[in-house]
């Protein structure tokens, strides 16, 4: 019995393939239609799967977690201060490792030639070990490796990065390197396939946490040694020991948590209401931490119905094409009755023809996915120095089949159905002139165009309201002028550390201002820490004293500072609502500090724009004090729907820093 169906199985996919080789017209439109809606699902679907789906590389992941700050009145906080992590690390019963990390650029430097700069992460000892991460040559970063700087300097590159700039050679061990200018000894290559913990971070090398004043000096020995607000910056994830549950860590963790708030809050002084009353939560982590996941969960899940009924409007198509092909085959259908095949056993066959022609256009749906999905990758990622490592793995391959397998039946079915159910006498008297199924077939090919036409209406009506909405933000006002601006990003090395590398920053940025003025056709030129509407950000400051001003006990004194050159308001076309802009003269470290602010800051924190100028306000942990010259227009410079926040510019030379990236800002 099994060998006879196997037998007609065969028999059916050749006779198949057959019937559309007579017919390369209609396979060649059916395959192309049905390979766009497949591919689309399968290029969405790999993206769903790269940031919601897909587990971390790393032994159990499901056994991770990730700490997370949690106050009814404010957004969540993922980043904790290195005590925390000391305390937590020290106190918890429930996990049985817990593991910190912060991302820093680097700038490498190996055998006296510089390479690019390179993504790097400072992590603790533990963190290895807590994911069971091997290494493909030597080891990774130990516990002892991340001790007092009496310890030896060590670093790990993964497998990408020492194929890139190493060429996979096995002599690297041992080989000194210099990190913004810091030499450390490379011990180890971590295995392929781990590119950190971060969905859209490949990170290129991990270095000890404790080697943050030394690797990255800007931020100071205080991020090894405080517990204050100002000192959050490690993101922290754990495993989960044998037996105990999520439930059980959160309350233990968050015991500690509470405990040591008080503290936190004295040592805060009459900033302690910026700590609020957190929580701690605890959760999953197998799919590691990722800030694409939390901006694009509900986009891809959106996209993902889109393309759904992109797939349907292509089965639908492509079954009315078969019932309009059934039209000239219903003499052949009738022989084949009267010859004694079953109407099932000619179900099965027309089936046959349909899965064929599903899987040709899954097939080259995969391929037409397998190119526009790192392009998609990218645009997910936009501007950031992130990379998303899209590859179709199992899950992505057994979703594509199983779309196409359903996709078969569903164009095939009723066209099958309706072609055995023909009238044999009157087939073979007509020999096919006249329609199949009569009624039956207007009313199935009736109920495919009506179902065509129904989820084209909503499609259509959802890429109008998506169009409405663009042409809306489009006509937003921005509060500057985007028209005829061209933004270009500068990175040289020694960037990012400012203060090290200053005065060759100042020469090479002048430099490329002046040349860039003396093009024809430029009418304005000058530089800014963060590209408008782009994804670098600002300094932020978490809080700000006014001299001479009582603040309210809990009031948020919040804002961003964006170092900026000269000329800057009159590139972009920000207003001056009063006072006067940064000048020359004011791009020296050496002059009285001086800052714009935008009219948000100057109206809440002295009531009118007119009223901040000549006023001060400073920062609570360097001490400086800035004296307001002037007050710009606000403007959307994060996002297009979010309103204007405190926001002050401040000169190059005077910006309190460590970062030395800047856009170029051109206007024709």
């Amino acid at each position: 019995m099994m060998l006879n169906f196997f037998d007609d199985l065969r028999a059916d996919v050749a006779y198949a393939v057959r019937w559309l080789q007579r017919s390369p017209g209609f396979a060649t439109a059916a395959i192309l239609s049905l390979a766009l809606g497949i591919g689309a699902n399968a290029a969405i679907f790999n993206l769903m799967n790269v940031v919601l789906l897909r587990d971390l590389p790393v032994r159990d992941p499901e056994q991770l977690v990730v700490l997370v700050s949690r106050d009814a009145a404010r957004d969540a906080d993922r980043t904790f201060s290195f005590r925390t992590f000391q305390t937590f690390q020290r106190g918890t019963r429930a996990l049985s490792n817990l593991f910190a990390l912060a991302s820093i650029k680097m700038n490498v430097d190996a055998d006296g030639q510089p390479t690019p700069t390179a993504a790097g992460q400072m992590v603790s000892g533990s963190y290895f070990v807590t994911l069971g991460v091997p290494a493909v040559l030597g080891r990774t970063i130990l516990p002892e490796d991340d001790g007092p700087e009496s310890a030896p300097a060590v670093a790990t590159l993964s497998y990408g990065y020492w194929q890139r700039q190493f060429g996979g050679d096995p002599t690297v061990l041992g080989r000194v390197i210099r990190l913004n200018g810091y030499p450390v000894t490379i011990v180890g290559v971590t295995a392929p396939g781990f590119f950190g913990t971060h969905v859209g971070e490949a990170i290129d090398i991990s270095v000890p946490l404790s080697l943050q004043p030394r690797v990255n000096p800007e931020f100071g020995a205080s991020l090894i040694a405080g517990i204050g607000a100002e000192d959050y910056w490690l993101e922290l994830m754990g495993r989960l020991r044998p037996g105990v549950s999520a439930t059980e860590a959160r309350a233990e963790l968050d015991g500690i948590y509470q405990q040591i708030l008080p503290d936190m809050r004295r040592i805060a002084g009459p900033k302690a209401f910026q700590i609020g009353n957190p929580h701690l939560q605890v959760e999953p982590g197998s799919k590691g931490l990722s800030e694409l996941r939390r901006r694009f969960s509900r986009p891809l899940t959106v996209l993902m119905a889109v393309v759904g009924l992109v797939l349907l409007i292509a089965c639908a198509n492509v079954a009315n094409l078969l019932l309009a092909r059934a039209a000239s085959r219903r003499h052949e259908i009738a022989v084949r009755i009267s010859l004694g095949a079953g109407r099932a056993r000619l179900v099965r066959q027309l089936l046959t023809e349909s899965l064929l022609l599903a899987l040709a256009g899954g097939a080259v749906g995969l391929l037409l996915a397998s190119w526009t999905m790192q392009s998609l990758a990218a645009l997910l990622v936009g501007e950031s120095t992130g990379t998303l490592i899209v590859r179709a793995d199992v899950r992505v391959l057994a979703f594509t089949f199983g779309v196409t397998l359903v996709t078969g039946f569903a164009f095939g079915l009723l066209p099958a159905i309706g072609a055995s159910r023909i009238d044999t006498f009157a087939a073979l008297k007509d020999s096919g002139s006249r329609s199949p199924t009569g009624s039956r077939r207007f009313g199935i090919r009736g109920t495919l165009v009506a179902a065509q036409v129904a989820i084209s209406v909503v499609l259509l009506v959802g890429a109008g309201l998506f169009v409405r909405t663009l042409m809306n933000l489009r006509h937003l006002d921005l509060g500057f002028d985007q028209e005829h601006v061209l933004a270009l990003r500068l990175e040289p090395r020694g960037s990012n550390q400012k203060r090290p590398n200053e005065v060759r920053l100042r020469q090479l940025y002048e430099g490329v201002v002046d040349r860039v003025r003396a093009l024809p056709g430029v009418r304005s030129v000058s530089l800014s820490g963060s590209t408008p509407l782009g994804n670098e950000s600002a300094l932020f400051i978490r809080d700000i004293g006014i001299p001479g001003d009582a603040r309210q006990s809990g009031e948020n004194l919040q804002m961003r500072m964006l170092q900026i050159y000269p000329g800057y308001f009159s590139t972009l076309g920000i207003p001056l609502v009063a006072g006067r802009d940064l000048g020359p003269a004011d791009n020296d470290g050496n002059a009285p500090l001086v800052a714009v602010v935008n009219e948000t800051m100057a109206r809440r924190l002295f009531a009118t724009p007119a009223a901040a100028v000549g006023r001060q306000f400073s920062f609570p942990l360097n001490r400086q004090v800035f004296r307001i010259v002037g007050v710009a227009g606000d403007t959307r410079d994060r996002a297009v729907r979010e309103n204007a926040s405190p926001l002050a510019y401040a000169t190059y030379a005077q910006m309190p820093t460590g970062r030395g990236q800047m856009t170029l800002l051109v206007r024709a």
